[in-house]
Parts: structure tokens; sequence; C-alpha cells
């Protein structure tokens, strides 16, 4: 809605004006009667206001005097004057300050009716015409931040400059971006903001501390020159992908203490550390959170954190030979996780379906599953194993599938990589010889399989849990 301020030192006009026309109808607000304009002027400084009926003569401050104060306030405000005086210098003076209409009292209610709604085209244009030029200038100081323009090209007069990247932070910002007389200009993508600031220290300053008030996470470049800001911009968005991840600092802090002051930790070792056995979910569960925060606090890079989430994956279904767990989408989860939260929420549904008892197949199915379990080092086939339980290799693929949601030669290849994964972590067997004990004849098609499976090579995954 519209809102709207009605100024009138007549206690009886100012009680009129809210009845003589259904302004909910015309989609207005009153949002403050005011018999005094001094108090009008302070109510103003502090709230912005679309329309404002003012009377023209009043004891306190004439109109004259009033409405160019009004402006000063609030220069988009639109105005419709009221007068008892059919004066024509009233009408004129009015016009001269900006008024958009004069309104004789009494007034007409049809009349005042045209007149807000002529009121309100206005300031949907003018409104319209703010938007396109400020999305104008984002999309310059957007091609000056991804370096496909100079600076010099918004004729600015400096050269030396800070860069702000704030997370989440359109709607925080929208009421302190207005008043910073140093900002360059801002470019928002998916509600964060990235600022060119002049560089005045004491004013980054003041600027930062209103930012640490509404507790919004942002980093602060040092001072740049022209042809760094891009480069520095660049970094910055990485960070706040980062933020994005493992979730806000609710910090403001400056670029170089966020980028080296912390040392990484080691994931491999986390997640060797980890014992299942017996581990209660809800256990899991407080483990993972902390590994995550601990390397959310390291400043570990986002890619360490699901390279951990994968080797705990790898732990829990090789400790279990967990086929019922598909791993690959698991996997293919983790790397498409957005935040540090789904990661944990990951891990601990995949572990919850590994403290599930056994799932139990019915007949013949669950003769399957056994020959694979227990033979799965043989060469195993669908036709052979429907051979021994006298059935049809179609009718046995079908039901088998049915039950499993997976093919014969899919489970037989998860729980072939499942024991693979749990030799590679309890032996110190050559991979060649871990592939055979496993059923796989041909050493590359296990790597290619692993790799599918599990995102990382055989090789990989055992250099990384024997490391330590």
């Amino acid at each position: 809605m519209y809102s709207l301020m009605i100024v009138d030192d007549e206690y009886m006009i100012l009680r009129g004006m809210s009845k003589i026309v259904d302004w909910e109808a015309l989609d207005v607000k009153i949002v403050k009667e005011e018999r005094s304009p001094l108090e009008a002027l302070a109510y103003l400084k502090e709230h912005p206001v679309d329309i404002l009926i003012s009377d023209m003569n009043m004891d306190e401050l004439e109109g004259t005097k009033f409405l160019p104060m009004v402006k000063k306030l609030q220069p988009d405000i639109q105005i419709i004057v009221l007068s008892g005086y059919n004066d024509f210098e009233y009408a004129k003076i009015s016009l001269e300050q900006g008024v958009i209409d004069y309104l004789n009292k009494p007034v007409d209610p049809d009349e005042l009716e045209e007149v807000i709604e002529k009121t309100k085209g206005i300031i949907d244009r003018a409104k319209r015409r703010k938007e396109n030029s400020q999305m104008a200038k984002s999309m310059r100081i957007k091609d000056v931040l991804n370096g496909r323009n100079s600076i010099g090209e918004l004729d600015v007069d400096n050269h030396q400059y800070y860069v702000i990247a704030a997370l989440n932070a359109d709607q925080d910002l929208a009421d302190i971006l207005p008043s910073q007389e140093h900002i360059i200009g801002t470019y928002t993508s998916n509600h964060d903001v990235y600022i060119i600031f002049a560089s005045d220290e004491t004013e980054l300053r003041l600027f930062a501390n209103k930012m640490r008030k509404k507790e919004i996470t942002a980093l602060i470049s040092e001072t740049v020159s022209e042809d760094e800001i891009a480069s520095v911009a660049a970094l910055l968005e990485k960070y706040l992908t980062w933020f994005h991840f493992y979730g806000p600092s609710k910090q403001v802090t400056s670029l170089h203490d966020f980028s080296y002051t912390k040392k990484p930790l080691d994931v491999a070792k986390m997640s060797n550390d980890l014992d299942f056995e017996d581990m209660p979910v809800a256990t899991f569960r407080q483990k993972i959170t902390k590994d995550l925060e601990c390397l959310r606090r390291h400043c570990n890079a986002i890619e360490d954190a699901k390279y951990y989430a994968r080797l705990v994956l790898m732990a829990i279904y090789g400790t279990n030979q967990l086929v019922d767990a598909n791993i690959t989408d698991a996997v293919a989860k983790i790397e498409h996780t957005p935040s540090c939260s789904k990661v944990a929420d990951l891990l601990t549904d995949f572990y919850t379906n590994y403290r599930k008892n056994e799932q139990i197949y019915p007949e013949p199915i669950n003769s399957v599953v056994k020959i694979i379990k227990h033979r799965y080092q043989e060469s195993l086939t669908l036709i052979q194993v429907a051979g021994e339980l006298h059935l049809s290799p179609v009718y046995l693929g079908a039901l088998f599938k049915k039950n499993t949601q997976v093919s014969f030669a899919q489970y037989l290849n998860a729980h072939r990589i499942s024991k693979s994964i749990e030799l590679m972590r309890t032996t110190d067997k050559d991979i060649n010889d871990i592939a055979l004990d496993c059923g796989y004849q041909n050493a590359n098609y296990f790597f290619r399989v692993f790799k599918k499976q599990t995102k990382m090579a055989p090789s990989e995954y055992k250099r990384m849990i024997k490391k330590h």
C-alpha cells in the first residue's frame, strides 16, 4: 500500500480527511495524522512516506516554509496541499515547491480520489525510473567487479578502493547503504552484496560497525588499486561460496585475516578416527557435526568436507558390506550438497541404514543373496545361480530387481566393492590381490567399478587411509 501523512492544524479537518474517502479501496494507508507541522517534520526524519496532504495556512509554521523542509528530508515525497483561501499566490508557491496538486477546502471526495490516483501513477513511474537507474548502475558495477570494464568509466576520482562482500545481506543492508556517501556502487547476486568503497578508512570502520550490529557476515579487502578490483572480487566470491556451505560467521572480517590465519586439518586422519562398532546414531551425528565444525574453524576447503564425507561413507560401507545402501547415489548426493548441515544429514541417514537389521528377503531372493555373500570370490552369473535354484534366469532376474531395486550384477558388484574397502582398511594386501580376492579376474575392470561407485580410485583411497 501507499503510505499517507495528513498535516492540518484544524482538528475537524484532520478528522474528516480520514473518513472522506475509502482509503483502503484506494490502496492507501494513513500512517500519521498530525496537527503540528514541527512534529510532522520530526516524524518524517525517521519514517519514509509516499504522499503528504498538508494545509498551507498553519499558525505554527506556514506551508510556504514547511514544504521546503519536507522536501529536504524526503525529496521523493509527493505533496498535495489544502487551503481555505482561493489564493493564486498560494497555488503558485505550492507548485514551485514541487507540489503535484492544490485542493480548496472543503475538499470534494471525487476530486480527492482523482488526485490520489494521479499521485499514485507519479510514484509508480518514479519508482520504475529509479529501479531502472539503479539496475543500470548495478550492471556497471558488476562489469567492474568482473574485470570487463574499468572503474574509471564511472567517473570516479579515486585511486584506492576497498571491495566488500556481504553474505545474504541485501535486506539487512537496505537501510544502511543509502546513507553511505563513500560507496561507489553495489551489485547483488543471489542476496549476496558486493560493494566498492572509496578508500576512506574512518568511514569504512563506521560502515563495518553498522554491519556488525546487524550480525552480517562480511569480508573486507585491503586497499586495492583499480587493476586489482576484479581479482579481489573473484577471491571474495570464492569465500562467500565457502560461507554458504559452512554457514555464516556473523562477523565482519578482513580478507587477510580470514585467508591466512588458519592451518587446514587432515581429513583422512579425521575419518580414520571414527569407530563405528556399537556407536549409537545420536553419537555418530555428534561426532560428524563436531568434525565438520572443526573443518569450518580451520578454514578447510569445501572439497575437504566432501572428501571427508566420502571417506566416512566408504568406511561405513566397508565395515558392514551394506549392499542395501546405494553408495553410488550417496556419493553423488554428497558431491551436490550445498551446505555442511546437509552433508551431516546425508551421513546420518546412511549410518542409520547401517544400524538397521539385515534385510530379510523372501525366497528365492534370500537364497541368491546368501550365494553372493558366501561365494562372491567366484565368477558368479545370473544364469549359473538360476540353474542352481532351478529357475528361469529371466524370471529370477526380474524377481531379484523387484525385491532389491538393483540388478543381480549391480548387487554382486556392490558386495565385492564393499569387501574390497574392508580389505584395504584392514590389510596391507596389494590392490591387484584384493581385486582377485573379491572376484575380479581383471584388475582394470575392478578399478573402473570401484571408481564408478565411490568417485575415487582404489589407489587413492588406500593411500589416504594408510597415510596415518
